[in-house]
């Protein structure tokens, strides 16, 4: 499946305000930061998922697992569009899932690696009924 690893994870706000000591706005975000200053991506996310991710319980990593993750990731770290298998699917899910603990992270990966753009707007308010 094509993926497009550049999407870019967004706050479940609309944007943070980030403020020096003396509470002058220094910068105001909307999507999540990368670490060093840049927005996050789809693409770092699934890389540092396959790097970051935990065995399961009472489980060690073979060398070849650990591998896999590692070529897995390194493709996958310099973005763009690319073509993800589905069983390559099915463990970036397990291990941003393992990963990360902030479910706006999980969900939006999850939904960008589905390729479910709908699932990704949750900054529009649900409509309301007119009344009669």
């Amino acid at each position: 499946m094509k993926i497009d690893l550049d999407q870019k994870i967004r706050l479940l706000e609309n944007t943070a305000t980030i403020r020096n000591d003396r509470g002058r706005v220094i910068e105001t975000r909307e999507c999540y930061d990368d670490g060093i200053g840049a927005d996050m991506t789809l693409a770092q996310v699934c890389a540092r998922g396959l790097i970051n991710a935990p065995p399961p319980k009472g489980q060690e990593f073979s060398v070849d697992d650990k591998l896999k993750r590692f070529k897995l990731a390194s493709a996958l770290i310099d973005g763009g569009t690319q073509d993800i298998s589905v069983d390559d699917l099915k463990l970036l899910k397990d291990c941003i899932n393992a990963a990360y603990p902030q479910p706006p992270i999980v969900a939006q990966a999850h939904a960008m690696l589905e390729g479910d753009a709908t699932q990704l707007d949750h900054h529009k308010k649900p409509a309301t009924a007119e009344p009669h």
